[in-house]
């Protein structure tokens, strides 16, 4: 996941903090940071120009000479070769000694000849800025001047308007599985700004940090309705009126809560330049504003969400509820996916529009013509959502945030934000009545008793009791009470999913902010125990010693068989355990005996080598065991049967049974 600082600093002041002093602290104290790169660095050096005069080029093959206004009464000429560079044009310009961006990689642009005339400079499209992808012609800067009501002079720096260059930091998403807050620029704002408030922390190499102010400029946990701050905020946004417009969640459907609103006089016009600048930084794709803005406020709080076309819903109702065996649903991406009775959707009374917490439907998707919008905000359940996904082989950005079992209260917050942003960028918007909002379950809170002579011994430091109270508070840690040396404390609720749920996991949050290197390294104070003997482990490794010092070889093969070459063997695939989701579906059952595999390497070693002397010591799998796991049994589950009477069976009975290969094996 990538994070941009520029928009951290929405939530945080930033702007002093020097980008190592920011990538260490980030990666002491919250999430691995992988990677750290500049980007837009082009924006630095372009100018806005006025195009005086167009004359195309003599056998340049479509250049254009054209004459320019760069401020101050000067004009320069510049050799272009877009097809949209015409007279009374404001554009961006790079000077000689400027930068370009051309793919990944900057240029420093030169004056010199193309076709035969001196260019003094390049007139530069939006991806050569390093603003977005697009290179279908110089930048427009007129149209976005009248979009977004800027007034550009020649001479004027670009980045005035739109920022400089921006530091974007690459996290290692496995240091995120467990934190589902951390999915946004918010989260990640907020940690900041926790450990920062903490003065009594020692920080190494952090010296600008201690001097910026801590407090969140903008605080989205007001904006989740678990609290009163988020219930009004969500009632603020309504208006009079009620929307004819209905969410429903089907019972035995994996969707805690559906949160959608209807809104009136929207246009899905071009994205506002910062937003664009912005989304193209982290790596997510630039389209028009709709679109966008969903995919902004998903990166910004964390909540994924989703526009539909209110006039292409059928029946003015939406309903989350499992997928029919077979039914067939046509995706964003144009693909035709054929589900299954274990797929979650979001249907009209025509069917699916949406693969519920992966990715939205064709049928209802936002066109340009769009002005009535029907805006979703739900939490699937982050298990449906990752077993979709791999039946499908579908990943996208809103159901890694899904997987991470995001809180059923966040919704709100994806749905004010939405709002909250569009309202700014077209205050002509109506909202129609009160969201709807299916809430079956809400989550019951969760809180840890402990005691913090428990958080100090397990740290193997002296943290102050003191020390203790601020990072738990800092991280939004609510204490329910504190006697002495016992504690009680609330979980945040976009921590309470399945990230933090027992003590040792304050003890873990205790150490990381505190950090590790604070804590002085030292031997271990409990005394090494031997393990307990094992007569089944001692057993093995006399047979294993013994075969290996009679020129034997150990082999190691998998727990499950070919099924065909077992059945050869006079095995009865009815009464073997079979696996939901094989790697090879020739090899799904798990094997019963040792004898089938081994069987296999013989036969296949037998073709180079005349003699073969090998053994296995492994565990077995067997669907008719122990009646007291039956349950088991039917979830797909199993238990090893290993024993010395297994053991016994496997190495001498089954191979009298086989005499052949008995003979094979041993030589």
């Amino acid at each position: 996941m990538k994070i941009s600082k520029a928009w951290l600093n929405d939530y945080v002041n930033l702007s002093s903090v020097q980008d190592a002093e920011l990538e260490n602290l980030i990666t002491t104290r919250i999430a691995e940071v992988d990677d750290v790169f500049i980007v837009q660095e082009a924006l630095e050096d372009a100018i806005v120009v006025l195009i005086k005069d167009v004359h195309p080029v003599e056998g340049g093959k479509k250049l254009s000479l054209a004459t320019v206004n760069i401020g101050k009464g000067k004009d320069v000429q510049v050799v272009c070769g877009a097809s949209n560079c015409r007279v009374g044009m404001l554009t961006a310009y790079i000077p000689p000694k400027g930068r370009i961006q051309v793919g990944e990689k900057l240029i420093t642009v030169e004056e010199k000849a193309v076709a035969g005339i001196v260019s003094c400079g390049v007139l530069a499209a939006e991806d050569e800025l390093g603003l977005t992808s697009d290179h279908s012609g110089i930048m427009e800067l007129d149209a976005i001047a009248k979009r977004e009501k800027l007034l550009f002079e020649p001479g004027d720096k670009l980045s005035k308007f739109f920022g400089g260059r921006d530091t974007v930091f690459e996290i290692d998403n496995k240091s995120l599985t467990h934190r589902p807050d951390l999915w946004s620029h918010f989260g990640f704002a907020k940690e900041i700004s926790a450990i920062l408030s903490l003065k009594n922390l020692k920080l190494e190499n952090a010296e600008s940090l201690k001097k910026i102010d801590t407090k969140l400029k903008i605080n989205i946990d007001e904006y989740i309705d678990d609290k009163e701050a988020g219930k009004k905020k969500l009632e603020q946004i309504a208006s009079a009126g009620v929307s004819a417009y209905s969410v429903q969640i089907s019972a035995n459907t994996p969707c805690s809560r559906f949160l959608a609103i209807e809104i009136l006089n929207v246009k899905n016009e071009i994205s506002p330049t910062w937003m664009r600048k912005r989304l193209h930084a982290v790596g997510a794709g630039v389209r028009t504003l709709l679109v966008d803005l969903s995919n902004y406020v998903m990166h910004d709080v964390g909540q994924p969400n989703h526009a539909y076309d209110a006039d292409r819903i059928v029946g003015k109702r939406l309903i989350a509820r499992m997928a029919g065996e077979g039914e067939a649903f046509t995706a964003l991406d144009g693909e035709n996916y054929k589900l299954t009775a274990s797929d979650m959707v979001i249907a009209d009374d025509n069917g699916a529009v949406a693969l519920a917490g992966v990715m939205g439907g064709e049928r209802s998707s936002i066109y340009d013509t769009t002005n009535h919008l029907y805006l979703e905000s739900a939490c699937f359940d982050y298990v449906s959502v990752r077993l979709t996904t791999k039946r499908h082989a579908i990943r996208t950005d809103a159901s890694n945030r899904f997987e991470k079992s995001r809180s059923s209260f966040a919704a709100s917050a994806g749905l004010i934000r939405f709002v909250e942003i569009l309202r700014n960028i077209q205050p002509e918007i109506k909202v129609i009545g009160a969201p709807c909002d299916a809430f079956l379950v809400k989550p019951e809170k969760i809180i840890i008793n402990g005691t913090r002579s428990y958080i100090r011994s397990r740290l193997g430091v002296e943290v102050s009791d003191r020390t203790i109270n601020d990072i738990l508070t800092a991280l939004s840690f609510k204490f329910v009470s504190s006697i002495d040396d016992e504690f009680s404390v609330e979980v945040p609720t976009e921590r309470a999913t399945k990230d933090i749920m027992i003590l040792d996991d304050l003890v873990e949050e205790i150490g990381r902010i505190y950090g590790y290197e604070n804590i002085p390294p030292c031997s271990p104070t409990v005394c090494p125990e031997p393990p307990q003997d094992v007569k089944i482990r001692a057993f093995e490794y006399t047979v294993g010693d013994t075969l290996v010092s009679r020129g034997f070889s150990e082999v190691y093969n998998y727990s499950f068989m070919n099924g065909e070459e077992a059945q050869k063997l006079g095995y009865d695939l009815t009464k073997t355990l079979k696996l939901q989701n094989a790697v090879d579906v020739t090899e799904s059952d798990l094997r019963p005996s040792l004898i089938p595999n081994l069987v296999h390497i013989v036969n296949e070693t037998s073709k180079t080598q005349a003699e073969i002397y090998l053994f296995e010591i492994g565990r077995t799998y067997s669907a008719e065991f122990d009646k007291r796991h039956e349950n088991l049994v039917e979830r797909g589950s199993w238990y090893p049967q290993k024993s010395a009477k297994k053991f016994k069976i496997d190495f001498d009975t089954k191979l009298q049974e086989h005499a052949p290969f008995e003979r094979r094996m041993l030589g």
